[in-house]
């Protein structure tokens, strides 16, 4: 496996500690740089975001994202894979006339929101072309009508799916949607996954981590492992422990895992909107 970090630097930064060839500058104000984990260049960008940081600023970057690349000898052999959906829109369900019950919802993490009747959305918020999609409240999450009766028609277990209702009159011929609904046993998360900030703070004053247990961190920054055990052998599940932090719209969201013939299946028939990486039992 490799591992990259690609990282939006704030050029004012990123111009006292790398040559102006280094890296790609977006507009004025950005500079976008990917290096491996654990490279040189990595080492700089964590020295110069302590360096920034303990100077009571904010830090060397405004965003980051990891991309994991895996041999097809390790994508075979794989037991269980993570899926991301990567297709958002907005407004979320709440904004759109969604009713959810929160007398349940923890007081220390935000989690614990459960739907009452109806997902609505603005369906023609939707991005075109995509058949997994989320709204910006992360635990919102829709799939294509060619989706939804694919993994019914090969027997994937796991989820229902629940037709999504429209905020404005739906037009003759435009899509349907359904919600996804994943109803397998959760799986746990386990050893060695690491949550935390960025990549070079896992927070360890544990400022995001619910202490009742619902919500592991603001984000997951290494490869995520599920204990053994936990794992029926459903098509898709998700994880007890949520990721995030609730912030307004935003929610904390369970981490989805999917097996590998459903992941296969989904690579066969094009299907758009999602991405996985390697998922270990531990």
């Amino acid at each position: 496996m490799h591992e990259l970090i690609d990282f939006r630097l704030f050029e004012e930064y990123a111009a006292k500690f790398l040559l102006p060839s280094v890296g790609k500058k977006l507009g004025l104000v950005t500079r976008q740089l990917v290096v491996s984990a654990g490279s040189d260049l990595y080492a700089k960008v964590d020295h110069a975001d302590k360096e920034i940081k303990e100077s009571g600023k904010g830090g060397v970057f405004g965003g980051w994202n990891i991309t994991r690349k895996y041999t097809s000898k390790e994508l075979a052999a794989a037991e269980l894979f993570k899926l991301q959906i990567t297709a958002y829109f907005e407004p979320e369900g709440t904004a759109c006339g969604t009713d959810y019950d929160e007398s349940a919802v923890c007081p220390h993490c935000g989690a614990g929101r459960r739907l009452l009747g109806d997902l609505i959305l603005d369906l023609g918020k939707v991005p075109k072309g995509k058949d997994f999609a989320q709204t910006i409240a992360n635990d919102e999450w829709i799939v294509s009508e060619r989706l939804a009766m694919l993994m019914q028609t090969h027997g994937m277990t796991g989820a229902t799916f629940e037709q999504v209702c429209s905020l404005k009159k739906r037009r003759e011929g435009s899509p349907i949607w359904y919600r996804l609904n994943v109803i397998a046993a959760p799986v746990d998360v386990a050893p060695p996954t690491c949550f935390g900030i960025d990549p070079f703070d896992d927070d360890p004053s544990g400022r995001y981590r619910c202490p009742a247990g619902h919500v592991a961190g603001l984000n997951i920054l290494s490869e995520l492992s599920i204990g053994r055990g936990s794992w029926d052998g459903a098509d898709i599940a998700i994880t007890r422990q949520a990721v995030g932090d609730r912030q307004g719209a935003l929610m904390p969201s369970h981490l989805i895992v999917v097996s590998p013939r459903l992941r296969q299946l989904l690579i066969e028939h094009d299907i758009k909107g999602f991405k996985t990486e390697v998922a270990y039992l531990a």
